[in-house]
Order: structure tokens, then sequence, then C-alpha cells
């Protein structure tokens, strides 16, 4: 019989992680979705720009043929007691996007962002709760997250990404060296080409790896949870697998001829 998630896993290997890329490029349109959109630019970025996010319900970052930072925000702020405001400042090389909104608040205070930060430019991304998305990088790019959902999209510089509650996704990833690591929360990664180096550790949530097909050294540890590995696998060769869950599902396996 097939289970409702081998099913899922068929339906995204036969889209190549199209769904995923769907998903992270579209972002949350629904959220603010009436309110209009303000630009600003913020100057040319040095070698690493760090993103520091607060109470903002989503973030998209993209690696865009542009000069300077450019942010778009949409901010919905109303409220009948309190104050609603919305910020983004830049400090050196750190940029700031958040919601200030006073524990009284009754009404609305939401705010979305969109980054477009020059190509060549390192990024980390830190953010409390909210959704994450970025795409196009071939620089390192680190996010990590204390609860919300990540979402990258072709990215193929050195990764990192962490998140202490949300899931964790990723399509098109060309990245040699990956570190994901989710205290809970389902992991789902679709590699576009041979990692030399993936470490992923959940404590709890099932993790799907999907790279190409090539000899692997794999390594996979569970707690409670099936594993089910079906790549070429080579204690000597030159891409290594290393998946750890304390509960939760394994699945390791390829594509392509």
């Amino acid at each position: 019989m097939i289970t409702p998630r081998r099913r899922r896993l068929r339906t995204l290997l036969a889209s190549g992680g199209a769904l995923l890329g769907i998903t992270v490029l579209s972002g949350c349109a629904d959220v603010v979705d009436a309110a209009d959109p303000e630009i600003r630019g913020f100057g040319p970025a040095a070698e690493h720009l760090v993103i520091s996010v607060s109470d903002v319900e989503h973030l998209d970052v993209r690696s865009a043929d542009v000069d300077e930072i450019e942010v778009t925000r949409w901010f919905a702020g109303s409220s009948f007691m309190g104050s609603t405001d919305a910020i983004w400042e830049l400090d050196e090389d750190r940029l700031t996007l958040a919601t200030d909104c006073s524990p009284f608040v009754i009404g609305r205070c939401d705010a979305r962002y969109e980054v477009r930060v020059p190509s060549g430019v390192n990024v980390t991304i830190e953010g409390d709760s909210g959704e994450v998305s970025a795409s196009g990088f071939d620089t390192d790019l680190t996010i990590t997250t204390s609860s919300g959902r990540i979402l990258i999209d072709d990215v193929g510089g050195a990764l990192a990404l962490s998140t202490e509650s949300g899931e964790l996704r990723g399509a098109g990833i060309r990245s040699s060296q990956a570190d994901v690591t989710s205290a809970s929360g389902e992991v789902e990664l679709f590699f576009a080409e041979a990692p030399e180096e993936l470490t992923t550790t959940a404590q709890s949530g099932e993790v799907t790896i999907v790279v190409p097909l090539a000899p692997y050294r794999v390594t996979t540890t569970t707690g409670s949870g099936n594993v089910t590995t079906q790549v070429p696998t080579d204690p000597n060769g030159p891409h290594s697998i290393t998946v750890e869950t304390d509960s939760g599902e394994i699945t390791v396996t390829s594509v392509g001829s």
C-alpha cells in the first residue's frame, strides 16, 4: 500500500522539487495583501550582510542584479489601543526589519518584507518567528530562526539552516557544503548537484534528502523511525551524507540517470 507520505514523495520527485520552488517564490501573498508597498534603497552592501528580523510575518530575500540593497515593505498597522510601527534600518552591515507593536494593541500589526541583495554578497538571516524564504544565492547563506518555516530555492554557496520549530524545505540546491538543523519540524531537501558534505540533524520530524545519482558515503542514525536509503554507496566516495534524528523517519534517495 502506498502511504500518503510515499505518494507525496513520488509527486515531488516527479516534479524535481518544483513544488517547493513555487512555494519559495510565491512567498506569503495573503499576508497584508491590502497594504500599499513601500520601497527603499539602503546603498551598496559590504561583502557580508546580516538581516535581523523581529515580529515579521514573512521575509523573502533574493540575490539580484542590483547596485544596492533594495527593500520593499508591506505593513498593515491599526489599533484601537496602543501603537503600531514598522522598522527598517541599516547599521553598518546589519539590516534590521521589524514591527513595533505595543502589548495592548487591539487591531492589526503585520508586516512582510522583500529584500533584494546585490550578487556576490554573503548573507546571514537571524529571525525569531515568521516564515523566511531565500533564493538565487551563489554565495554563503546562513538562516537561523526560533519559530517559522524556512524555504530556500536555487542556492549554491555554503549553506547553514537552523530552526527551533518549523519546517525546512529546499529545492534546486547546488551547495557543496550544507549543515541543516531542526529541533522540531519536517526537513525536505532537493539537491540539483551532489553535495560534498551534507549534515542534517533533527530532534523531531521526518527527514527527506533527494540528491543526484552518484556514489555517497551515507551515515544515518535515528532513535525512533524507519530509515530508507536508496542511493549508490561508496565508503571512499567524494560525497558524504550524514542524517541523524531522535524521532522521525529518514529517507535518502537519488534521481537521475
